[in-house]
C-alpha cells in the first residue's frame, strides 16, 4: 500500500509545472497581469498621442487666427487706422453716442485726429463727395461729427472688435493655443500699458465678452508682475 502511494506521488512529480492546476493558475495570473500592463501602456500612449494632436491643433488654430488678422488688417488703410485712433480717445459719453448712432462733438484737443481721419476718408473717396464740417465754419461745427461720419466710425470700431472677438473667444475657450495668442496679440488688446482696446466703446456696447476677458487677464498679469517686483532699496 505504501509502495502504491509512493509511486503515485512520484508520478505526479514527473508532470511539468505548467501541467498542474496550480501551475496553470499561476501562468494565467501572470499572463493576465502582463496583458493588463500592456493595456495600460497602450492607453497611456494613446492619451499622449491624442493630447499631442490637440496641442498641435490648437497651435495651428492660433496660426490661422494670426494669418486672418494680418491679411484683413491693412496697415496702409489710413481710413481704418486713423478712425481707430480717433475712437480710442472718445469719452464715455461720446462712445455711448457713437454706439447709439447719435451725432456728437469731438473735444477740441483731438481736432487734429478728426482732421487726419477726415482727410483719409476724403482720399479714399477718390473725388467723390467728401466729409466736411457741419456748416457755418465755426469751431463747434468743425468738431461736430455728421451722421455719415458717426455711421462710418461706428462701423470701423465694431468691425475691428468683431474680428478681435473671434481671436479672444478662441483664447477663452482654449480652442487656440493660449500662450501663442497672448504673445502675438498682447499689443493689439493692450496697445500700451494701462490702455486696452476700445474699452470705453466696449462698455457702451455691453457686448464683446471674450475681448473683455482677455483684457482683464492682461490687467491681472500686469498687476501681478508689479506686485512681484522687489521694493526699491
Amino acid at each position: 500500500m505504501n509502495t502504491i502511494a509512493t509511486n503515485s506521488v512520484l508520478s505526479l512529480n514527473q508532470f511539468p509545472t505548467w501541467q498542474t492546476p496550480e501551475g496553470v493558475t499561476a501562468i494565467a495570473t501572470c499572463l493576465a497581469a502582463l496583458f493588463g500592463f500592456l493595456a495600460l501602456i497602450s492607453v497611456a500612449l494613446l492619451h499622449k498621442q491624442i493630447r499631442a494632436d490637440h496641442d498641435r491643433s490648437r497651435r495651428e488654430r492660433a496660426v490661422d487666427l494670426m494669418t486672418c488678422y494680418v491679411t484683413t488688417h491693412d496697415p496702409s488703410n489710413h481710413q481704418l487706422l486713423f478712425g481707430l485712433n480717433l475712437a480710442f480717445v472718445l469719452t464715455e459719453d461720446q462712445c455711448h453716442s457713437l454706439w447709439e448712432r447719435e451725432t456728437f462733438e469731438i473735444l477740441e484737443k483731438h481736432q487734429h485726429l478728426l482732421d487726419t481721419w477726415r482727410s483719409a476718408c476724403n482720399a479714399s473717396l477718390n473725388g467723390s463727395k467728401s466729409f466736411k464740417s457741419g456748416g457755418g465754419g465755426s469751431s463747434a461745427s468743425v468738431l461736430m461729427l455728421s451722421s455719415s461720419e458717426v455711421y462710418l466710425l461706428r462701423t470701423i470700431a465694431t468691425n475691428f472688435l468683431n474680428k478681435l472677438e473671434l481671436v479672444a473667444s478662441a483664447w477663452h475657450n482654449n480652442v487656440a493655443d493660449r500662450a501663442m495668442i497672448e504673445q502675438e496679440f498682447v499689443r493689439v488688446f493692450c496697445p500700451k500699458d494701462g490702455v486696452y482696446v476700445l474699452e470705453k466703446f466696449r462698455d457702451a456696447s455691453g457686448i464683446y465678452p471674450s475681448v473683455g476677458k482677455i483684457c482683464e487677464h492682461f490687467k491681472q498679469k500686469k498687476s501681478q508682475s508689479i506686485t512681484a517686483m522687489p521694493p526699491v532699496a
